[in-house]
């Protein structure tokens, strides 16, 4: 190998050696970015809450309504925009009953996210208890914001 290196003109080590430098610098920057981690920061603070509208399954828009039925019964979080209006989903998977309400907590706006918080509750009426399983899952409507819905 001493050999080799030797017998290369000074132009072609200079070449060898730039290289494996450069690689050895992307090397270290792959690394950093892979343990620093790369993405979007999004906004905590509440710039201002979001009226929003509780939509009946049958108002839901066909598009939002097919993704629905093919994921029924399964945990999830969804959005959609129509062009006019910003559509939230959230299910909360197959529930052994029926009887639960979901809440929303909290819509919000940030510099450059929306926030939508719910919670899941059950309630207190045994006759609705007793009954078969069910699906909980809550859509709302909000304007057209145009930033992505983090869901608390």
């Amino acid at each position: 190998m001493k050999k080799f290196y030797e017998e290369m003109d000074a132009k072609k080590r200079e070449s060898m050696v730039l290289g494996l430098v450069l690689g050895l610098v992307l090397l270290i920057l792959l690394v950093i970015s892979t343990f620093t981690g790369c993405g979007v920061e999004l906004g905590t603070e509440k710039q201002r809450d979001l009226a929003y509208t509780v939509v009946a399954q049958d108002e839901v828009p066909e598009p939002l309504r097919a993704v629905m039925e093919e994921k029924k019964g399964k945990v999830y979080k969804e959005t959609f925009c129509d062009g006019e209006y910003l559509y939230i989903a959230k299910s909360y998977g197959a529930q052994e009953s029926s009887g639960y309400a979901i809440t929303v907590e909290a819509l919000y706006s940030t510099e450059n996210s929306v926030h939508f918080k719910t919670r899941l509750s059950w309630t207190d009426t045994e006759e609705i208890q007793n009954a078969s399983g069910s699906y909980p899952i809550i859509v709302i409507k909000t304007e057209q914001i145009e930033e992505p819905v983090v869901f608390d």
